[in-house]
């Protein structure tokens, strides 16, 4: 189930996010312009496909492979210009950090 659009103040989200597959909360951050949607190789100009990955927290990274003639193969972190770039915490947990300090704010400006 992906976590509820927008509402990242909501415990459902935050439940949402220990059990999300790593491709639903990318694309929920995505979706809050949290992490780009794509990425143009830096050496070709193309776009960059997102390559899922196990050996890193988030599960993906770009990937820009060319054979043959200006054969290169280009990886970009999926947090790169983003907010977690230099976090080495999963996205889930900034994410769930997050809705607990928020949480933690409502409580401490209403009693």
């Amino acid at each position: 189930m992906a976590p509820n659009s927008g509402n990242i103040q909501s415990l459902s989200t935050y439940h949402q996010l220990q059990t999300a597959e790593a491709k639903v909360v990318f694309q929920w951050c995505v979706d809050q312009g949290l992490i780009a949607s794509g990425y143009k190789c830096p050496k070709c100009t193309r776009q960059m496909v997102l390559r899922p990955r196990r050996d890193i927290s988030d599960g993906f990274n770009w990937v820009c492979r060319v054979h043959g003639q200006n054969a290169h193969h280009m990886k970009r972190s999926s947090r790169a210009g983003s907010w977690f770039e230099r976090s080495n915490l999963p996205i889930p947990t900034i994410l769930q950090f997050l809705i607990l300090l928020q949480s933690y704010k409502v409580v401490s400006l209403t009693c």
